[in-house]
């Protein structure tokens, strides 16, 4: 069974990085305090990595059932990868010679090289599962890349556009062996809307965007799909001393330093779980987390307030214990009518020995009124 781990990322900035400003937080919208009204676990990281040669992580396919449902997804288990988004999904400006769309390197699908020269979310998987799918390599526009690149990302999306990019997306799924046809897309990444509005305005906009998400995983997961998920993380959150070594030049666009910084703190929260902003130390300073040995899994709603492990030999064995749905076991025909008709067999007995009872009592009766001496009458010395 192929499992499926989808990312979509929309670009939310306004104006030049040598214009950035941190705008004031009036709506109290940190992800520390989302979560202090929910007994949510905590992870606890035992160790980290920061390149290929410290990765030492645990693969625990190899020792406990995973990959049944939303709540024990582990990294072993991801076996494709995808991407929607805008500019940003698509790695455009991040080849320093020419402006054009580097997909091989966006911190969500890019594959091209590994972890040690490109660390992204599909690199760090790669380490957990060699044969990950969908992962994009090279440089690009959608249309001009194998179709089994899963990055349908493209440049001037906005909100409105995800829809087509999905179905773009599962027609890739279901048929790889096709081509598309060429198309140009020449939008520029800007956002010119939000150059227009108050830095107020923008808190507000901002802080419907984020309960927009939360919102919209809220009402999904409340219905409780066993093997589907919506996890958002509306806001990616930049602690450093200078954000804009982060961003290109002029744009609105993260670079390389910028992708990697995003990687890790994507990781790091699918896999430390919501109070992972918590964390006092600086992104930049932080490793990569490996998967917590008291909760080896993806941090979902189906595993924030309580984390179930099971080994593979335990889970073997219940299933070899267990009847299959639809098949019932082999039982005798005799037996299963007995207890089918138990009551009436019951009641047949009680009627014969209630019958039997009334008549014998009624002939000693009988027999008692035809005596003409009582039962000591024969008895000598009385």
């Amino acid at each position: 069974m192929n499992l499926f781990l989808l990312i979509v990322f929309l670009l939310f900035h306004r104006g030049n990085p040598q214009d950035f400003r941190i705008i004031p937080d009036r709506s109290d919208d940190s992800n520390e305090n989302d979560f202090d009204d929910f007994n949510v676990q905590t992870s606890y990281i035992e160790k980290g990595f920061t390149d290929s040669k410290s990765f030492t992580c645990a693969k625990v396919k190899q020792l406990l059932m995973t990959g049944l449902s939303a709540g024990d997804l582990a990294p072993d288990d991801i076996s494709i990868v995808a991407t929607l988004g805008d500019a940003l999904a698509t790695g455009v400006g991040l080849y320093p010679v020419a402006d054009v769309e580097f997909r091989g390197a966006v911190f969500t699908t890019g594959g091209d090289a590994n972890i040690d020269g490109l660390p992204t979310v599909s690199n760090i998987i790669s380490e957990f599962n060699p044969e990950l799918k969908g992962v994009s390599h090279g440089m690009g526009t959608m249309d001009k890349l194998p179709m089994y690149q899963l990055n349908v990302a493209q440049v001037g999306s906005e909100s409105d556009t995800m829809i087509p990019q999905a179905r773009e997306l599962v027609r890739r799924l279901q048929m790889l062996d096709l081509t598309d046809s060429t198309m140009n897309l020449e939008n520029e990444p800007r956002c010119s809307c939000l150059s227009k509005i108050s830095d107020q305005r923008l808190g507000e906009v901002q802080k419907k965007w984020k309960d927009a998400f939360l919102l919209l995983e809220a009402e999904f997961n409340r219905r409780e799909f066993p093997f589907f998920e919506v996890l958002a993380l509306p806001l990616l959150e930049i602690n450093v001393r200078f954000p804009e070594l982060l961003f290109i030049a002029e744009k609105p666009l993260l670079n390389r330093r910028g992708h990697a910084f995003a990687a890790k703190w994507v990781w790091n929260r699918l896999i430390g779980g919501p109070k992972y902003n918590a964390s006092r130390i600086p992104l930049a300073d932080d490793s990569y987390y490996c998967p917590s040995l008291g909760c080896p899994y993806f941090r979902t709603s189906k595993n924030l307030h309580t984390c179930n492990t099971i080994t593979l030999q335990e889970y073997n064995r219940r299933r070899a214990t267990t009847p299959k749905p639809g098949l019932s076991a082999t039982v005798n025909p005799k037996r299963q009518a007995i207890q089918n008709n138990v009551g009436w067999y019951i009641g047949v007995i009680v009627m014969f020995s209630a019958t039997s009872v009334f008549i014998l009592g009624t002939v000693f009766y009988c027999h008692g009124l035809h005596q003409t001496k009582g039962r000591f009458d024969n008895i000598q010395g009385v």
